[in-house]
C-alpha cells in the first residue's frame, strides 16, 4: 500500500480523534520506493488509537460491514500497471456508506481539503470511479478492494488489539440487568478483567450458583476459540505467533546449513565468516547475520497441565494423539 488518508469526523470509539485528516504519503525525501511511517506524539495523543481505528476500518471492510464511527480511508494498491485507488466514504448519521475504486493516481501533494473534494465528487458517480458497494447494500466478493495483508504487532497492552479482531457476538440473550435501579454495582470487576480471570474467580468461590457461572462463561470461551481471528486479509501478530514464525523460518535454514558444514572445523569456520563478513551473505542469512544471530540454541516448551480445566474443543483435539 503506497498511500493512504484517513478522516476521522467524529469517531466517538477513539478520543481525542475528533475531525482530523492523516496522510501517509508516497512521497519520500530519500526517494525510495517503501518507507515506514512513524506516528510520534506524547502519551495520550491518540497513536494507538489512530492506528486501532485504520485497522478496525479495514476489518470491517474485510467483513463486509460498515465501521462503528464515521470514516473515509482512501488508499493506493499496486504498482505500476497493477495499481488501483480506492475511496470508502463511511459518513454515519445513517447516511449511505460508499466504496470506489479508479486506476487514476492521486497527488502526493492533497490537502485536507483537496480529499475533501474529492470525496464529493467520487460521489457524483463520475466514469473514473468504478462503485464497489452498489445500491448502499451489495458489497464486492471476497478480498477485493483491499490489500493482500494487514499485519498488526504491538509491544504493548494486547487485549485492546484482540477484542478488534475477534468476530462481534450476536446481541441475543444480552444481560441488561446493569441498567436497572437496583443493580448492585459492589460486584463490577476492575478494568481490564478478563475471561480467564473471571472462570478462575468463579472457580475459587465454590458455590451451585459459581459453578453455573463457570460452565457458562466455558461455554462462551469454546464459542469464542471457534470464530477464528481474521487470517485472511487482517492478521494480528501475537507474541507466540511472532516466536513460531521465527522459529519457523529460522530451524529449516539451521537444519540446511548443519547438513553443509558436518564438522566442527567447518562450523567454527562458517560462524568466522559470518562475522567478518555478514554483509556479504544473502536473504535470511544475511539479515541473521547483520544481527549477530547464527542458529537457534535451544527451544523449549510450558505446558500448564490440567486436564480438568481443558475446554471440550481441546480435548477433542487430543483424543485421536491419546488413541493411537
Amino acid at each position: 500500500m503506497t498511500h493512504a488518508t484517513a478522516l476521522f469526523p467524529a469517531p466517538k470509539l477513539y478520543p481525542p480523534l475528533t475531525d482530523i485528516a492523516i496522510s501517509f504519503s508516497a512521497e519520500s525525501p530519500l526517494q525510495r520506493k517503501c518507507q515506514i511511517h512513524f506516528v510520534v506524539g506524547v502519551n495520550g495523543s491518540g497513536k494507538t488509537h489512530l492506528l486501532q481505528a485504520v485497522t478496525e476500518t479495514f476489518l470491517a471492510l474485510d467483513r463486509r460491514k460498515r465501521p462503528h464511527f464515521p470514516v473515509t480511508l482512501i488508499y493506493e494498491i499496486g504498482q505500476e500497471n497493477t495499481h488501483q485507488t480506492f475511496l470508502f466514504d463511511n459518513p454515519g448519521d445513517g447516511e449511505e456508506i460508499g466504496w470506489w475504486k479508479s486506476q487514476l493516481r492521486l497527488p502526493a501533494t492533497y490537502r485536507e481539503s483537496d480529499w475533501r473534494v474529492l470525496v464529493e465528487h467520487v460521489r457524483t458517480r463520475t466514469e473514473e470511479w468504478e462503485p464497489l458497494i452498489r445500491d448502499g447494500a451489495n458489497w464486492p466478493g471476497e478480498r477485493a478492494g483491499l490489500p493482500r495483508t494487514v499485519l498488526v504487532y504491538t509491544t504493548g497492552a494486547q487485549e485492546p488489539w484482540e477484542a478488534l479482531f475477534r468476530r462481534e457476538p450476536p446481541a441475543i440473550d444480552v444481560d441488561l440487568s446493569s441498567q436497572s435501579l437496583a443493580y448492585d454495582t459492589a460486584i463490577e470487576r476492575p478494568a481490564g478483567w478478563t475471561r480467564t480471570q473471571e472462570i478462575a474467580y468463579q472457580a475459587q468461590q465454590a458455590t451451585e450458583e459459581s459453578q453455573k457461572a463457570v460452565q457458562a462463561l466455558r461455554k462462551l470461551e469454546e464459542e469464542a476459540s471457534g470464530q477464528q481471528h481474521d487470517q485472511g486479509v487482517c492478521l494480528l501478530i501475537t507474541p507466540t505467533l511472532l516466536k513460531f514464525a521465527l522459529l519457523a523460518v529460522t530451524l529449516p535454514l539451521a537444519m540446511q546449513e548443519f547438513r553443509t558444514y558436518e564438522t566442527d572445523q567447518d562450523i567454527a569456520a562458517f560462524i568466522t565468516r559470518l562475522q567478518q563478513e555478514p554483509d556479504n551473505q544473502s536473504g535470511l542469512r544475511r539479515l541473521l547475520a547483520q544481527i549477530g544471530w547464527v542458529w537457534p540454541v535451544s527451544v523449549s516448551f510450558a505446558i500448564d497441565f490440567r486436564p480438568q480445566d481443558w475446554r471440550e474443543d481441546q480435548k477433542k483435539n487430543l483424543r485421536p494423539l491419546i488413541r493411537r
